[in-house]
C-alpha cells in the first residue's frame, strides 16, 4: 500500500537489491487506485494457514477463485475467497447465522479462544432460526471451516497501519540506511542491540559507513553519526555502568582537547563521574584517540593506572621500584590499587616521604608546582609507559567489550588465516558466524565464550562450545580426538581460528571442529 496523490494505492513491486537486508520500491508509474492488495497487511503477517501461494495465484489469474459456500462471495470477493480479516469473519457469521455484529464479534472471540460452550449456543440458535437458509449440517460444516481462520485473522485497521508502516520502513531502510539504523538503535531495548547491530553493520557498510567504539569526543548519550569520518558512534547510555547523569555531564564539556583537559580539576563535576565510570570508559577505549594524539601510543592499562595515580597523587607514597613491581604483577586492577594503598600507608607511617629520585608522587608534586599544567595526566601516563606497563591482552580487551557493551565489537585478526595455503583457503573459506551455511567446510575466527563438558553414548569426552565474533554467536562441537590434540587452546576467552565442518546431529545441522593438524590455532 502506498500514498500517492492524496490517495492510498498498492505497491506494485518491492524488489530485493543486493543483499536481502535492502529493498527498493519501484514502478511508481504503474501504481493505480482501486484494487486492494492484502498480502503485506494480512497474509504475510499471519500465514499459519499457508494460503499465501493460493492468494497470489488467484490474484494473478493462475488459480480459480472459489467460495466455501455461495453466500461468502459478497464477503470475500476482494480477497479472492480467502478470509484475511476479522471483519470478514464477523460479516460471514452475521450473514449465515442471522446474528448481530456485536454477537458475531462475541462468537468470533469464542471460536478464537476455543470456547465451545459459547460457540454451541450460537450454533443451536442458528439451527432453530427459520430465517437461516443453511441446513443444520451446512451450519456445522461452515462453522468448522470458519474456526480454522478465527485464530489468525487480523484486524483490518491494524493491517492497513502495519502495511503503511512497513512501506515507510522499507523505503527508509533502502534509501536512508544510516538515519534508519540510528533511529532504530536509539529506540530498541539494550538486550536487542546485538541483533540490530549485526543487521545494520552490513547495511551501512555497503555505503562505506562503520560502527565505532565509544569515543569521549564523538559519542553522545545516544547513537550518533559523524559524516566527516563516516562513523556511527556508540551512545554512552548503552554502556553498563554509565548512567544518564554521567552522559549528560560529559556532553556539557565536549570536546576535550587533551587527557589533561578531561582529568583536570574544575573541568567536569567528579561527583557525577565516579571512578567506576572512568574505569569503564578507559577499558572500552573512550580515550584511545586522545592517547594516540598525545603519546602516539594506545595503552589502556597505563592510562587506567595514570588516572588513579593522578587523582590520588596527594595520598600516594610509593617508590618507583615498588610501583613497577606492583604494576607488573599481572594482578587485577582492584588488587593493584589496594596494594598501592597499603604500600603508601606503610611508607607514610615510616615517615619516608621519599626523594625526587625514588618517589613518583613527590616527583609529580614537584613537577606540578612548576605550573607545567598542560601535561599533568599526560606526564603521569608517559612515566608509566617508561615503567613498561603492558597493555591489556587481546582476550582481556574483548572481555571488557563483552562486559560493558554486552557483546564483542572487535574485528578479529585474519593473519592466521592468510598463512594457510591456497588449497586450504579454497577448501575452507573464511566465514563470520553470521555467514555459516548448511553442509559446508569453513574457517571461523572467534572468541570462546562458554565450554560445556559432556559425554557421548560411548562415554567419550566432548565439548559443546559457544563461540562469538563481531557478527553473532553459535554452538559448535569438539570431539574427544580434537580435544586431546588441541586442549591448551580450549579456554574461555581465548581467540582461536577454527576449521569447521557442517553435519547433521540428531536431525539438526551443527558444526564440529575438523580433526586436522591445524584445525585449532590461537588467533590473537
Amino acid at each position: 500500500m502506498g500514498y500517492y496523490n492524496n490517495n492510498f494505492s498498492e505497491i506494485v513491486s518491492i524488489e530485493e537489491i543486493g543483499e536481502d537486508e535492502t529493498y527498493d520500491i519501484t514502478n511508481y508509474e504503474e501504481c493505480y487506485l482501486g484494487e486492494p492488495n492484502f498480502i503485506a497487511g494480512g497474509m504475510i503477517v499471519h500465514n499459519s494457514m499457508g494460503l499465501v501461494d493460493s492468494y497470489c495465484k488467484r490474484k494473478n489469474g493462475d488459480e480459480r477463485t472459489t467460495y466455501f459456500i455461495p453466500e461468502f462471495e459478497e464477503v470475500l470477493k476482494d480477497t479472492y475467497g480467502i478470509i484475511v480479516y476479522q471483519e470478514q469473519l464477523m460479516l460471514a457469521l452475521h450473514k449465515i447465522l442471522g446474528i448481530s455484529f456485536g454477537a458475531a464479534d462475541v462468537l468470533r472471540r469464542a471460536m478464537e479462544g476455543f470456547n465451545n460452550d459459547t460457540v454451541d449456543k450460537y450454533v443451536k440458535q442458528a439451527k432453530e432460526n427459520p430465517n437461516v437458509t443453511l441446513s443444520p449440517k451446512e451450519i456445522d460444516e461452515t462453522i468448522a471451516y470458519l474456526k480454522d481462520f478465527a485464530g489468525y485473522s487480523f484486524n483490518k485497521a491494524h493491517s492497513a497501519s502495519y502495511s503503511l508502516t512497513s512501506y515507510w520502513s522499507m523505503y527508509l531502510k533502502a534509501h536512508f540506511p544510516v538515519e534508519f539504523s540510528i533511529a532504530t538503535l536509539n529506540k530498541c531495548k539494550k538486550e536487542d542491540l546485538p541483533t540490530y547491530l549485526k543487521d545494520f553493520t552490513k547495511i551501512v557498510g555497503a555505503i562505506g559507513v562503520t560502527f565505532s567504539y565509544i569515543d569521549i569526543n564523538n559519542s553522545r548519550d545516544k547513537f550518533m553519526y559523524n559524516p566527516e569520518v563516516k562513523k556511527i558512534y556508540y551512545g554512552f547510555n548503552y554502556i553498563d555502568g554509565i548512567g544518564e547523569s554521567v552522559s549528560q555531564e560529559l556532553m556539557k564539556h565536549i570536546p576535550f582537547k587533551s587527557l589533561t583537559d578531561f582529568f583536570s580539576d574544575g573541568k567536569v563535576d567528579w561527583r557525577k563521574i565516579n571512578k567506576g565510570a572512568i574505569e569503564r570508559l578507559i577499558k572500552i577505549g573512550a580515550f584511545d584517540e586522545l592517547q594516540e594524539k598525545e603519546a602516539g601510543h594506545i595503552n589502556r592499562k597505563a592510562l587506567l593506572f595514570a588516572s588513579m595515580l593522578y587523582k590520588n597523587r596527594e595520598d600516594i607514597y610509593v617508590t618507583n621500584t615498588q610501583l613497577k613491581e606492583v604494576l607488573l604483577s599481572n594482578k587485577d586492577f582492584a588488587t593493584i590499587i589496594d596494594r598501592i594503598s597499603v604500600l603508601s600507608k606503610e611508607q607514610k607511617q615510616k615517615g619516608k616521604k621519599g626523594t625526587l629520585d625514588i618517589n613518583l608522587a613527590q616527583e609529580l608534586r614537584n613537577y606540578f608546582a612548576k605550573n607545567e599544567l598542560d601535561s599533568n595526566i599526560s606526564y603521569v601516563y608517559k612515566r608509566l609507559l617508561e615503567l613498561d606497563v603492558k597493555e591489556f591482552s587481546k582476550e582481556e580487551l574483548m572481555e571488557f567489550e563483552k562486559q560493558y557493551y554486552g557483546f564483542c565489537l572487535t574485528n578479529f585478526s585474519k593473519h592466521k588465516y592468510q598463512a594457510l595455503s591456497h588449497d586450504e583457503q579454497k577448501e575452507y573459506p573464511l566465514k563470520t558466524i553470521s555467514q555459516l551455511e548448511v553442509d559446508e567446510n569453513c574457517v571461523v575466527i572467534a572468541r570462546i565464550a562458554i565450554i560445556e563438558e559432556r559425554k557421548t553414548k560411548k562415554d567419550n569426552l566432548m565439548y559443546n562450545i559457544t563461540i562469538e565474533d563481531e557478527t553473532g554467536s553459535t554452538n559448535i562441537i569438539a570431539w574427544s580426538n580434537t580435544i586431546q590434540k588441541f586442549k591448551p587452546y580450549f579456554k574461555t576467552g581465548k581467540i582461536v581460528m577454527l576449521k569447521l565442518s557442517g553435519n547433521m546431529y540428531g536431525g539438526k545441522l551443527g558444526f564440529s571442529i575438523c580433526d586436522e593438524f591445524n584445525s585449532v590455532l590461537e588467533a590473537k
